[in-house]
């Protein structure tokens, strides 16, 4: 009994110690850097030394801005495209303007008539332009009825979904701007034989002030559908193309841009580490797509509140629960990195050591 018992006691030795049991190289180092509750601890040392780890991520200075246009309409005319350089007040995005143009040109047209007519008035007309201005009168009737049965037709065509709601609104809108015209027209005609009297001039009078509020309004709707640079910047993502329909109601912008002059790095710095990093101290980032390459810079701006994480590793044994400080490094030089890149930060601690903050 004994001697099987020694016999059994050997085996189990050969067994435990063969090579099926024996820990991998590479598991002892797994190991090694796994906190006490399973996960991949981001803050433990690095071969340099004493390192902690974090993530960052690039953005241009002042951070990205979404552009987008103040109303609703189909895209026109896209003006520029990623990784054009814009200047302040050049005009990126032009949204379909044809029924917006058209009663501009109506409120214009109206504003010229309102004027001469006051003039007219003041110095009283000859007999042939009374005649005149009554022909123009019926030929403004003549449009004004003739858009006013394209209106009527869009509207049943939409009835019947033959047409987009679009094109039956903007039949609806030129046919306004010409019985505008007519009655402008009209008012001119009749001014004409009616003579020159103060109250006269004083109506004429006030029709030009009502065509040139007229006219400004229909100026400003204009302009709201032409998107215009902010600032100086680049185009970092052109979201909507031409014949997109665009509804600022939906948040997504037409365009994004963002001073691309200098990039920072906003970092997350674990709270564990928060009394390591100190303003103005020296930094550098390297990135994947760059191996070996060292982009330097300088804290500038360390934050006061603790948050999430804002940048993920996408490593299944990435704790999301960390909080974490977001620090800014200014980066000197670095026109290789492009906005939106993660990479890792390396920044020097002021209590010994450094702090890295990474997305690798």
């Amino acid at each position: 009994g004994v001697a099987v018992a020694l016999l059994a006691m050997l085996v189990g030795r050969t067994m435990l110690s063969g090579p099926a049991f024996e820990a991998r190289a590479e598991d002892k180092a797994a190991a090694s850097k796994m906190s006490g509750d399973g996960t991949n601890d981001p803050r433990d040392p690095l071969p340099e030394g004493a390192l902690v780890a974090g993530n960052g991520r690039v953005e241009p200075r002042g951070r990205e801005v979404r552009v987008a246009a103040n109303a609703a309409g189909r895209v026109a005319i896209v003006h520029v495209r990623e990784g054009q350089r814009v200047k302040a007040g050049d005009v990126l995005v032009e949204l379909e303007t044809s029924a917006e143009a058209a009663a501009l040109r109506s409120a214009r047209a109206e504003l010229d008539s309102a004027r001469a007519e006051l003039a007219r008035t003041k110095e009283g007309l000859r007999p042939e332009e009374v005649a005149s201005l009554e022909a123009q009168a019926d030929a403004a009737r003549a449009r004004a009825e003739l858009a006013a049965r394209d209106a009527d037709r869009a509207k049943q065509l939409l009835s019947q979904g033959a047409i987009a709601g679009e094109e039956a609104d903007r039949a609806a809108r030129e046919a306004e701007a010409a019985d505008a015209l007519r009655r402008s027209a009209r008012a001119q005609a009749d001014a004409a034989k009616s003579g020159s009297r103060s109250q006269d001039i004083a109506a004429a009078r006030s029709r030009v002030q009502a065509a040139s509020a007229r006219a400004e309004e229909v100026s400003a709707q204009l302009e709201r559908l032409r998107v215009l640079a902010p600032y100086d910047a680049e185009i970092l993502q052109v979201k909507f193309r031409t014949s997109e329909f665009f509804d600022p109601r939906n948040g997504e912008p037409l365009l994004v841009l963002g001073d691309t002059s200098q990039l920072h790095v906003r970092m997350d710095v674990d709270e564990r580490d928060v009394g390591k990093v100190r303003l103005g101290a020296a930094a550098f980032v390297t990135a994947e797509a760059f191996a070996g390459k060292r982009f330097r810079g300088k804290v500038i701006e360390i934050g006061r509140q603790m948050g999430r994480k804002n940048v993920r590793t996408d490593e299944p044994t990435e704790r999301v629960d960390t909080r974490v400080l977001e620090v800014l490094v200014e980066l000197e030089s670095a026109k290789e990195l492009v906005p939106g890149m993660r990479v890792t930060s390396y920044v020097e601690g002021g209590a010994g050591g450094m702090v890295v903050a990474g997305g690798r």
